[in-house]
C-alpha cells in the first residue's frame, strides 16, 4: 500500500477511540509498512478521549507512548521524510496530534474524521529508514 493509498483510505474512516484515532492512525501505517502492530497492547482497550489521555499519561505523554511503542521498529528522526510518523502541533490547536509526513506537510487526523495536511509544527518524529 502506498502512502497516498493509506491516506486516502484513512480520510474516509470514522474516528472511534481505541479503533481508529490519532494514535492508531500512526500505528496502522506502521503495521502496513512493517507488519508489526506497535499498538497491540492497547488497541481496543480505551473508548473515549479521557481514556486515551489516561493511557498517554501512564506512559508520560504522547511522545513517550509512541517512542515506547515503536522502539526497535522505527528510529527517532529530526528531519522526517514522506511516510515517517510524527507528533505535531496543528496550527491554532492547543493539543498535539499524531501525523504522517507527506511531500507537502504533515497529514493529521481530524477529530471527527478526515485529514488536514499542512506544514504543522513538528514536535517529534520517527523514521522507517
Amino acid at each position: 500500500m502506498t502512502l497516498d493509498d493509506y491516506l486516502s483510505a484513512a480520510a474516509r474512516k470514522p474516528v472511534v477511540y481505541g479503533t481508529f484515532d490519532c494514535l492508531l492512525f500512526l500505528a496502522d501505517w506502521v503495521l502496513w509498512q512493517k507488519g508489526v502492530d506497535v499498538a497491540a497492547r492497547w488497541r481496543g482497550k480505551y473508548a473515549c478521549e479521557r481514556e486515551a489521555s489516561r493511557l498517554m499519561s501512564h506512559y508520560g505523554g504522547m511522545e513517550a507512548l509512541i517512542d515506547f511503542a515503536v522502539k526497535g521498529v522505527l528510529t527517532p528522526a529530526e528531519t522526517p521524510v514522506a511516510g515517517d510518523i510524527a507528533i505535531v502541533r496543528p496550527h491554532g490547536a492547543r493539543e498535539l496530534g499524531g501525523a504522517i509526513r507527506t511531500t507537502t506537510g504533515f497529514a493529521v487526523l481530524k477529530r471527527h474524521g478526515g485529514l488536514w495536511t499542512a506544514p504543522h509544527r513538528l514536535v517529534a518524529a520517527w523514521s522507517f529508514a
